[in-house]
């Protein structure tokens, strides 16, 4: 099963996670993970918080999931940082 046979191309189609996890009967993980595993073999597959799963149909959609998936990373790391830093040992008396 290739997901992104699934997704259609275009914002305006694009589909939820619970939707493509009812369609093929996956978890809302597995859905998560085959999208992974996709764009990792080519699948030009953007998501956004407000309409879900759509195929890319320009540079541009390409360019602006790169920069918000850069930021959200840029972001966990720093967070990761912030909490590796933290002295416990310090704070507990």
């Amino acid at each position: 099963m290739n997901i992104a046979d699934y997704i259609p191309y275009g914002r305006g189609n694009a589909v939820t996670n619970s939707y493509l996890g009812s369609l093929l009967g996956l978890s809302r993980r597995e859905v998560e993970k085959a999208v992974q595993d996709a764009r990792k073999q080519g699948e030009p597959i953007i998501s956004d918080n407000v309409n879900g799963y759509y195929m890319a149909t320009c540079q541009h959609d390409i360019d602006m999931f790169y920069n918000s998936m850069r930021h959200r990373a840029l972001e966990v790391f720093k967070t990761a940082r912030a909490v590796k830093n933290i002295k416990l040992n310090e704070r507990i008396s």
